[in-house]
């Protein structure tokens, strides 16, 4: 975007020409004055890239206006707009400072033009102005609003070297009309208009042989055009380039021969500027101050980092809580089976066999009515086996009858049936009371391998409580050593200052307070104003006779008010331009820094070496 402010004393004119600005998107009119006092501080208040002034103004001349402006404001690219458009008010205006010249009566499109190039550095003319001017000087070197590119070449040649220009120039004008002569109608046009005028009536042999003639002559016409062009001028002898050099007197603008670029060391917003452009500066004095965008980010990160530390140390704290409460449950649990249940089995299993054994000796008692005792039956079969005996032998002697002694003897074989079955029962009791045993051991095992299985899952349930326990216990002590770090690690500041590095003049300042900035990215340009620097334009016949440490007279100024410094060349461009002219650079001291960047000076060599 172009910044422009209009200086121009006619109301009519200041609204027509922002209204013909307006309608290019990249041109911004940011302030209007009607004269020449208002126009300074306005100019001095918006810093604008280029100033549309009126060399015609009631309360400031012109030209002084452009000077004020190029001395005070040099980054502000002056455009002239005049009414006048004689020689003598161009020079002047150019000299001064100004970029261009234009006559207000101009197109929209070539005012356009005028503003875009001026505001990149390129000098412009307007078309009429440009073919009135070229004819009277070669000091100024330009092309017209078509080109891309405008160059200005200040140096003004004196003396015999004028003669020597002069005789140039018109060597080169001639040849230049004949080359547009020829140029003007080429083979090919020639060719088709000929053929267009005989396309209603047949073309024969003759005419096909003078349009043969006129192709061949036009192409050999423009090949010695072309050679001609091509011949180098005459050469100068060593003695004529060094007489030419110090007869003429070079003109430039100056400039700091050393500009400091600070550039933003993160990305950051600028938050204040303590300086404008024009303001001397010391080194290591603050210049802007910045909010650290990594800073910022960094400090967030770090944040996150710890409220997740600290939630993940609550957690892990949570889980040690727990794993250590499963770890006295278990070995309460194993306590108790180990001090109640194991014991009780044991007991319970032994009071069951008492019971069974003592019911079996309950068992084992003889009631009165019961024939199924042992001793009972053996005491009851041995009387009636006696008295079998007994009675068999009185039936024997006659003494008593058969009946008697089968029945006795009947009852002797019931007795010892009873005995057998009393015999039996007590085998069977006996059986059953050593079953019951065995029962009861039994039963007594499986108590006690319930308990120890109870006890083998309470261990493996406290192994892995323990287990828990531990793993918590490194964890929370990882998560306590990392929010250590986390807390010994010092956080970046948020707000940095950016310092001059060394003294000097601010002549550049791209960013304004709140501005996004990366890494890389200008933020002061800060010229050392102890070495200025002119640039001069030295023709290619003349520059041979320069070399670097070349003295020179740099004058700055008029009248009382003039100046000279010292100067050597230190650098020469072995490029030519299109115009075959030499950028040469000289530099000279500036100690009282009371030179300006963007002022006018004279140079002119010496013929000293070194």
């Amino acid at each position: 975007m172009v910044r422009i402010v209009l200086v121009e004393d006619q109301k009519s004119i200041r609204e027509y020409v922002k209204k013909m600005l307006h309608t290019e998107p990249s041109f911004d009119v940011v302030g209007m004055a009607e004269n020449g006092i208002d126009g300074v501080e306005l100019i001095g208040r918006l810093r604008p890239d280029v100033a549309v002034i009126d060399i015609g103004m009631p309360d400031i001349d012109g030209i002084t206006l452009i000077k004020i402006i190029s001395q005070r404001f040099p980054l502000t690219k002056v455009l002239v707009l005049s009414s006048h458009s004689n020689n003598e008010y161009i020079y002047k205006a150019l000299n001064a400072g100004a970029m261009g010249y234009l006559h207000k009566e101009i197109s929209p499109e070539e005012m356009k033009e005028a503003v875009r190039l001026v505001s990149k550095g390129y000098n412009h003319l307007g078309g009429r102005l440009m073919k009135k001017v070229i004819n009277q000087t070669s000091t100024l070197n330009f092309v017209d609003s078509t080109s891309d590119v405008l160059e200005y070449a200040p140096p003004t040649y004196k003396g015999e070297s004028q003669a020597l220009l002069q005789k140039t120039r018109s060597d080169l004008e001639s040849l230049e009309v004949a080359e547009k002569a020829y140029l003007s109608t080429t083979k090919e046009e020639e060719i088709a208009i000929f053929l267009e005028e005989k396309s209603r009536k047949q073309i024969g042999w003759r005419e096909i042989i003078i349009l043969f003639a006129f192709a061949v002559s036009a192409t050999l016409g423009l090949y010695l055009v072309r050679q001609r062009l091509r011949s180098p001028l005459p050469s100068l002898s060593q003695s004529e380039q060094i007489s030419n050099l110090t007869k003429t007197e070079f003109t430039g603008k100056i400039k700091p021969a050393k500009i400091f670029k600070i550039a933003a060391p993160t990305p950051s917003v600028v938050e204040a500027i303590y300086v404008k452009i024009g303001d001397h500066v010391e080194s290591g004095q603050t210049i802007i101050s910045l909010k650290n965008l990594e800073a910022q980010k960094t400090v967030e990160q770090l944040t996150q980092q710890h409220q997740l530390v600290i939630q993940q140390q609550q957690t892990v704290m949570q889980q040690q809580e727990t794993a250590q409460q499963q770890v006295l449950e278990l070995k309460n649990k194993i306590f108790d089976l180990n001090q109640r249940e194991t014991p009780l089995a044991t007991q319970m299993a032994g009071a069951e066999l008492e019971l069974e054994l003592a019911q079996s000796q309950a068992d084992k008692v003889p009631l009165p009515q019961r024939q199924n005792s042992i001793e009972r039956a053996q005491v009851i079969y041995q009387r009636a086996q006696s008295k079998a005996n007994r009675l068999a032998q009185l039936q024997r002697q006659g003494a008593i009858s058969q009946e008697l002694l089968e029945q006795a003897q009947a009852d002797a074989r019931v007795a010892k049936a009873d005995l057998e079955v009393a015999q039996v029962a007590a085998k069977t009791s006996t059986d059953l009371e050593l079953a019951k045993k065995e029962k009861s051991r039994i039963q007594r095992r499986i108590s006690l391998n319930d308990v120890q299985q109870k006890r083998q899952v309470l261990e493996e349930q406290l192994k892995k409580a323990n287990l828990d326990y531990q793993q918590a216990s490194d964890r929370l002590k990882l998560i306590q050593q990392q929010s250590e770090k986390l807390l010994k690690q010092k956080s970046p500041s948020l707000k940095s200052f950016v310092t001059a590095t060394n003294k000097g003049v601010i002549v550049e300042l791209p960013v304004t307070p709140g501005d996004q900035i990366f890494t890389g990215n200008t933020l002061i340009g800060l010229a050392e104003m102890e070495k200025m620097k002119v640039e001069v334009s030295v023709n290619a016949r003349l520059v041979n006779a320069l070399h670097p440490g070349q003295k020179a007279v740099v004058r700055i100024g008029a009248g009382a008010e003039l100046k000279e410094f010292q100067a050597k060349v230190v650098s020469i461009n072995p490029l030519p331009g299109e115009n075959m002219n030499h950028n040469v650079e000289l530099e000279f001291s500036n100690p009282s820094h009371a030179l300006l960047v963007g002022q006018a000076a004279a140079v002119q060599f010496s013929l000293e070496d070194k």
